[in-house]
């Protein structure tokens, strides 16, 4: 009777024991099973925010390349694939690109906000290296740049800190000109002296043995807009410690023995500036920056000597093997005293700002 009865118990026993296996081999399964899932869900999760990602920065690498947003907007959603996944970009009101990515069923979405470039500083334009910046092939051998030369094309007889289409895309945008209608024109001969006092826009200034003033004393800058500015045996004095800018609209011509102090030109997109026997021997000659990247500068005319630097589309120089000397440039640094924001035309340009999610 005893013995029957532990036979019974134990059955009883291990009966339990099975049960309890068997329940926490079902939970156990149960919690690989929720591992498993967890593990699949944040594999994806992770692909798809890569993937929204780089959908975004596909987007944002167009708009600032183009400056073309409107496209963007016009075309949502802009759609692709990679990597076994999907994204959608469009760009909300706030210029803000919005991208989601996908993988089965899992998405993910992200922003990233675009603000509208403010316009460059000079001293951002003329680099500290910078003696040339020209939109076209350039000979090393027939002009003489003692500085580096930045060209979208060829350069003959490189120097190694010199940058060609290889590494560098001239990517200069024209500026905006003053609307400062003028039809006044100033000569100047002999010793005869004339003031400007504000900024203003004059259909012509020409110096001839004259001496013209510019009074910054009781202006930060200087804005002189003038259609042809014509400089002979002439000087350019400032006055106070303000800083003065020419607006080239269609030529500027430098010739003979002048004084101009350092200054910045900004040159018209089809306007011109030619120099004509410039010899800073006699006087201090051309010190200045010119900015005109869809003007000409024509320097093929002998004893051209200029310091500073200079940004043009087209640049003359002595094609032939003729004795007349090169034109030399030489580089100088943009002051800082001479540095304003440059307002330039075209489209509105963008810069990144910063990530963020839903």
């Amino acid at each position: 009777m005893f013995f029957k009865n532990k036979r019974g118990s134990t059955l009883v026993l291990v009966i339990m024991v099975m049960a309890v296996l068997s329940i926490l081999s079902f939970a156990l399964l149960n919690v690989v099973y929720s591992d498993v899932k967890q593990v699949s869900f944040l594999e994806k999760d992770t692909k798809a925010f890569y993937i929204a990602r780089a959908g975004a920065l596909i987007v944002s690498d167009y708009i600032l390349e183009s400056g073309n947003i409107d496209y963007i907007k016009n075309n949502a959603p802009i759609e692709g694939t990679i990597d076994k996944g999907s994204y959608e970009v469009y760009i909300n009101g706030e210029n803000t690109i919005v991208s989601t990515g996908k993988v089965d069923n899992v998405t993910e979405t992200i922003k990233l906000s675009l603000t509208i470039k403010k316009n460059k500083n000079l001293s951002d334009l003329f680099e500290d290296d910078l003696a040339i910046a020209v939109n076209e092939d350039i000979d090393r051998n027939k002009v003489d740049v003692y500085g580096n030369i930045y060209s979208s094309g060829n350069i003959y007889s490189k120097q190694q800190n010199d940058k060609d289409q290889t590494e560098f895309n001239f990517k200069y945008t024209s500026p905006k000109i003053p609307n400062y209608e003028g039809f006044e024109e100033i000569y100047l001969k002999n010793k005869d002296e004339y003031t400007i006092y504000n900024s203003k826009g004059f259909n012509k200034i020409e110096i001839k043995k004259g001496n013209l003033k510019i009074d910054t004393t009781n202006q930060e800058t200087i804005k002189i807009v003038v259609n042809n500015l014509s400089i002979k045996n002439g000087d350019i004095e400032i006055m106070g410690d303000g800083n003065v800018v020419f607006y080239i609209t269609e030529s500027g011509e430098f010739e003979n023995d002048f004084n101009i102090p350092e200054m910045v030109f900004i040159v018209d997109k089809n306007a011109s500036m030619s120099f004509k026997n410039i010899d800073s021997g006699k006087k201090d000659g051309f010190n200045g920056f010119i900015y005109g990247p869809e003007a000409t500068v024509d320097i093929n005319h002998p004893n051209i000597s200029i310091q500073g630097a200079i940004i043009t589309k087209n640049l003359i120089y002595k094609e032939d093997n003729s004795p007349v000397n090169n034109s030399q440039i030489y580089h100088k640094k943009f002051p800082n005293d001479l540095d304003m924001e440059l307002e330039v035309e075209g489209d509105k340009s963008f810069e990144l700002g910063d990530w963020g999610s839903d």
